[in-house]
């Protein structure tokens, strides 16, 4: 069977916590807040992200801890979107604060969060829910959103199998523009074995399995869409195919996807690595 992925080579499902738990500094031993960010894909250079309206892998959890917590007091949370230009706003309900009964009190906090686009996060601890200052904020985190192109594949035929997947990207409306300029690089693997079970290829390379887009199409204001096809011979052996499509990350551009070059446009790539 065919192993197919696009952009996000594969979807790591274990969950991991990114980033120091470090709170703010603490005036006169008063309550401070510290800020995790969790989701279930792996961490790609140390920074959290979530799928980009993919049911189950879209939310993140932002959690943290109070220190010298006291009865009475609040805990908020607040947003801030790409391009962090405009202030920061309340998302979820205020939590009140019931701390554990120890020599250092501390309450543990989470709140889920769904970003529509790059995101930082900051979590206050007040006083009260009337009160006009907080004691504490916490330091930023930030949860980004990836792009998951999704499409289907059809039945190989022998001796030469020929694939044309139609992949459909849903995307910000405010990143449509420069999503849709990008140019696609295609990767593709292949493993063929005489006898028994072919295992999935270790590499992908660019250009490999006669990889061709076709142009982007708009489909609406938060959608587009661009065929792929691709032939390659595999006789009368086993196999298992892998085919990787991306396109470079602009993080800083239009607020999607990673930060930094993750290795799209590379002559080869490691099978199952994120690409961006």
């Amino acid at each position: 069977m065919p192993k197919v992925a696009y952009g996000l080579l594969a979807l790591g499902l274990t969950g991991a916590v990114l980033g120091a738990t470090s709170a703010s500094a603490s005036p006169g031993g008063r309550a401070t807040i510290s800020i995790a960010a969790k989701t279930e894909l792996a961490p790609v250079t140390g920074d959290i992200y979530v799928l980009y309206r993919v049911r189950g892998m879209d939310q993140a959890k932002v959690s943290g801890v109070v220190t010298s917590a006291v009865n009475g007091e609040v805990v908020r949370l607040y947003a801030k979107q790409f391009p962090f230009t405009s202030g920061w706003e309340q998302v979820g309900k205020t939590v009140n604060v019931t701390p554990t009964h120890t020599a250092n009190p501390t309450y543990h906090y989470s709140f889920t969060v769904t970003p529509g686009i790059a995101t930082e996060y900051r979590a206050s601890i007040w006083q009260g829910p009337n009160f006009l200052e907080p004691i504490n904020y916490s330091p930023v985190k930030t949860v980004y959103i990836v792009l998951a192109p999704a499409g289907s594949t059809q039945k190989c035929t022998r001796p030469v199998c020929h694939e044309a997947i139609t992949l459909t990207t849903l995307v910000p409306a405010s990143a449509l523009a420069t999503e849709t300029a990008k140019k696609w690089y295609g990767y593709f693997g292949l493993h063929l074995v005489k006898r028994g079970k072919a295992s999935p290829p270790r590499w992908l390379y660019r250009g490999a399995g006669n990889v061709k887009f076709g142009p982007v199409q708009q489909v609406s204001a938060v959608e587009f869409t661009v065929t792929v096809t691709l032939s390659f011979r595999i006789g009368n052996d086993a196999y298992v195919w892998t085919l990787g499509a991306c396109t470079k990350d602009s993080e800083t551009v239009d607020g999607v996807n990673l930060p930094g070059r993750h290795h799209c446009g590379d002559a080869k790539v490691v099978a199952g690595s994120y690409l961006g």
